[in-house]
């Protein structure tokens, strides 16, 4: 009697063993279009590199630009792709182009939670980042102030303690420096740290935070910042500085500074912005 193995029942395992094969397979084919895709980003990559190079372009870093991108591709991810794998993989893309655009040195203070400050920036710069510590934020200040190539994971601002470094932005030395991101970029309420680059140029990326210091002995900053428009609140003040936390981003050269200046606002500086995901 002939066995018509067409026929022949499959065990469940042996069902199983076969859909992860298949599976298996598909992923394989997957996995050669990726690579394929990243080489293609890989040298797109490599044009923006060489246009900044050409530009004079000394820092790579473009937070604003990070989160309106990582914004799109989670609003646009089918469903059932998990938005924090998007940021995930694409954060982890974002970093290896940024070292090949430029070796870029990552310092921390050793102040505060010094393993969550620095776990902090190793999962925004990834495992391969150079990420170097030095025993204080002043330290850390003045090394960035004096690298164009530096960037700093400082301790989110703060009245006191570890984040009351804000205050020294004050200071001449520290002029060109400035808060491009608060990290985790993905999250809601207030961030755990504050990316800190010199030279930067602030960017807007929607639903935006701007930090902004001022001399204020007499209490005049809040009421100087309504009259020009601005939705402002004092944040922290150190005796006569004052930090400032305005609502959507201030552009160098925004006319209602100076209307602000006029109503009493003294010294105000914008330090820095951020906005996240």
């Amino acid at each position: 009697m002939m066995v018509d193995l067409a026929r022949t029942p499959v065990s469940p395992a042996e069902a199983a063993e076969s859909a992860i094969t298949a599976a298996r397979a598909d992923i394989d084919a997957i996995d050669q279009k990726v690579l394929a895709l990243l080489a293609d980003r890989v040298q797109a990559n490599e044009v923006i590199a060489a246009a900044k190079i050409a530009a004079g372009v000394t820092m790579p870093l473009r937070p604003a630009r990070e989160v309106t991108m990582l914004r799109k591709l989670i609003a646009e991810a089918p469903p059932g792709v998990d938005p924090d794998l998007i940021f995930d993989v694409w954060r982890a893309m974002i970093a290896a182009n940024v070292r090949r655009q430029k070796a870029v040195e990552v310092v921390v203070p050793e102040v505060g939670d010094i393993v969550r400050l620095f776990d902090t920036a190793r999962r925004h710069f990834s495992g391969a980042a150079r990420i170097n510590r030095l025993s204080e934020t002043r330290d850390v200040l003045n090394h960035i102030a004096e690298n164009a190539s530096v960037v700093a994971v400082m301790p989110w601002p703060a009245p006191s303690g570890p984040g009351a470094w804000w205050a020294m932005l004050t200071e001449r030395r520290y002029s060109k420096l400035s808060i491009i991101a608060g990290l985790p970029m993905r999250g809601t309420g207030e961030p755990e740290a504050a990316l800190v680059a010199p030279g930067a140029v602030l960017e807007e990326a929607g639903g935006d935070r701007t930090f902004g210091l001022a001399f204020d002995p007499h209490h005049r900053s809040i009421r100087a910042m309504n009259e020009a428009g601005f939705k402002a609140h004092e944040t922290f003040r150190v005796r006569e500085t004052v930090m400032l936390e305005i609502e959507g981003f201030v552009a160098a050269g925004d006319p209602r500074v100076a209307v602000a200046i006029r109503h009493g606002l003294e010294g105000f500086r914008v330090v820095g912005a951020y906005a996240r995901i």
